[in-house]
């Protein structure tokens, strides 16, 4: 006899802001999502879609409920377009590792800055999805 344990149900959460990231400004935009679950985080992943002409431009950093920082797109890129991946703590050297073991209950913040002139863009899409620690 085979007895399996289901691990611990990933929460996800989802934010459909469009926001347009104004142009060569550092405060840039946020959006947040509220995850109402308690527990702590055993894995992260963040996704996000954002349109933008020249990728090199922009930073994306994420804020924990616990207002914890992580650089997750530091002006990386160059002139490639659109900024359109998935950020996993599961992955080596991932800025994510950081938030591993913090409360996953509460609001998480996305944060977008353009740091360029020029090119402009848009935050269409992020998502979260956490694995609470087993």
């Amino acid at each position: 006899e085979i007895v399996t344990q289901a691990g611990p149900q990933a929460v996800r959460g989802e934010a459909t802001p469009n926001l347009a990231i104004p142009d060569n400004n550092p405060t840039g935009v946020s959006s947040t999502i509220g995850i109402a679950q308690a527990g702590s985080v055993g894995q992260l992943k963040v996704s996000v879609d954002i349109t933008h002409t020249y990728i090199g431009d922009l930073r994306l950093e994420l804020v924990s409920p616990a207002s914890r920082r992580v650089v997750l797109h530091a002006q990386l890129g160059g002139n490639q377009d659109n900024l359109v991946t998935t950020y996993d703590s599961a992955a080596p050297l991932s800025p994510l590792s950081a938030l591993v073991g913090q409360s996953m209950q509460g609001d998480w913040v996305l944060r977008v800055a353009d740091l360029a002139a020029v090119d402009v863009g848009t935050l269409n899409r992020w998502s979260l999805e956490i694995t609470p620690a087993s």
